[in-house]
């Protein structure tokens, strides 16, 4: 009777270690799996996290920046610029697994605000401090231009058309890019309220977009479609003004001395030439000239591609009619 009753502990035990044997062994080892919607963000940009484990059934998120959850699939923003490495454990009920994901966060940017954007490279920069040969200098019946004292001196002898001058040492950036473009100008005679100033998207035979001062006042517009805005007042007229054109994303914004004044949606340029246009009897002093690529190194420096022949690197100068006179 004793030996009937052990051989049936025996066997009892026997099934529940099976038993417990066979339970563990079916628990499968789940895999930690996501993605993020970008591994580059601006601070309080959102991210969205994708979840793609299997084989798990409760999840554990930690963002790097103090912050966890446990929902599926959550989303996250970073109140700070920095690395931060996010961190997915995924649980089922005895087995782990863990994934992780680095995510750079960079300054937000604002660009309706001059200094809203911090980093740049220099895609194109004259200061005018020498003579580097990438502009036209000399004088005949038409115009003079110098460089001298810091300032490249350009006056216009046509009493009925403006004249455009431009560098081939550099062209405009590509469409995909993110710019600004710099030209600090004053005029140091200015008859007839014509306007001189910045001009970009250059297609000599074609046409081109300007950014004017004149008298104390701005305008802009392309001489296909004509004046964007009317000739308003804001420039200085004793000073030098600082005209910038923004391009970022889908859109154009556009400052006078560091002041935006105006946006209007991105188009596509006529070519590929940038510059200055100066007004017909007119003459200007130019401090500088300058295309900065946004997001990417920091508006300092001079940058002249040296592969370029002597021919490459003179500047051209165009005589062009340009009906935008102001009536006051």
């Amino acid at each position: 009777m004793k030996n009937r009753r052990l051989l049936v502990l025996v066997g009892l035990l026997t099934f529940i270690f099976i038993w417990g044997c066979d339970q563990r062994t079916d628990e499968v080892q789940p895999t930690a799996c996501f993605t993020a919607s970008k591994i580059t963000a601006k601070v309080d940009e959102i991210i969205v996290f994708d979840n793609c484990s299997t084989d798990a059934e409760t999840y554990g998120w930690t963002f790097g920046d103090g912050n966890t959850s446990t929902e599926i699939s959550p989303s996250h923003k970073y109140l700070e610029e920095g690395e931060f490495t996010v961190r997915l454990v995924a649980k089922n009920k005895t087995l782990i697994d863990e994934e992780t994901i680095a995510i750079v966060v960079e300054a937000s940017v604002d660009p309706e605000l001059y200094d809203g954007i911090e980093s740049w490279i220099v895609h194109y920069s004259n200061d005018f401090s020498t003579d580097n040969g990438d502009w036209t200098v000399g004088t005949n019946e038409y115009y003079s231009a110098s460089i001298s004292g810091g300032n490249y001196n350009i006056q216009n002898y046509y009493t009925e058309s403006s004249y455009l001058f431009w560098t081939n040492v550099a062209t405009m950036p590509l469409s995909t890019k993110n710019f600004d473009i710099e030209l600090k100008i004053k005029n140091t005679i200015d008859p007839i309220n014509y306007g001189s100033g910045l001009i970009w998207g250059v297609n000599s035979d074609v046409g081109w977009y300007y950014f004017r001062i004149s008298s104390g006042y701005y305008v802009l517009g392309d001489t296909d479609s004509g004046q964007w805005i009317d000739w308003t007042e804001g420039a200085s007229t004793t000073d030098y003004n600082l005209l910038t054109v923004r391009k970022y994303d889908d859109t154009y914004y556009f400052f006078l001395n560091k002041t935006l004044v105006y946006t209007r949606a991105y188009s596509t340029d006529f070519g590929s030439k940038f510059g200055i246009i100066i007004d017909q009897s007119g003459a200007a002093a130019i401090d500088f000239i300058g295309i900065y690529l946004v997001d990417e190194g920091k508006k300092t420096g001079n940058i002249v591609p040296t592969s370029l022949s002597i021919e490459e690197r003179s500047g051209c100068a165009s005589k062009k009619e340009v009906s935008l006179k102001r009536i006051n």
